[in-house]
């Protein structure tokens, strides 16, 4: 199995406790890709976190363990930049295959799958 850029969905699904079967799922799928050490995460998905987690939790996460949960996920996950390069092959996806912008714009480098 290639590496695998986890989505920002299953980062938060893992701290919200009024999701049980999406935290459950996120806690399984992010464990198991920590011991396989396929997981990656995209410098976007550490800023999506942030906001997404002091907004949408509820409750929502303090500013102070959002900075930690993110300081957590960039010692134990390789972290790729966003690339103008990227950005471009997102816009690309979106002129010729019609795809929503995001789901184009995955923030991964060529080989790597993305887990949703």
């Amino acid at each position: 199995m290639p590496p695998v850029l986890v989505d920002t969905n299953v980062l938060i699904y893992f701290y919200d406790n009024n999701t049980p079967k999406k935290q459950k799922r996120a806690e399984l799928v992010l464990n198991r890709l920590r011991e396989a050490g396929l997981g990656r995460l995209s410098t976007q998905n550490l800023a999506e976190f942030v906001n997404a987690a002091m907004r949408k939790l509820d409750p929502p996460m303090t500013a102070a363990r959002a900075f930690d949960q993110v300081a957590l996920f960039a010692g134990t996950w390789p972290v790729f930049d966003l690339t103008p390069q990227i950005v471009l092959e997102a816009a690309r996806g979106v002129r010729d295959h019609k795809l929503p912008y995001y789901d184009a714009r995955s923030g991964q480098p060529p080989g790597l799958a993305r887990f949703r």
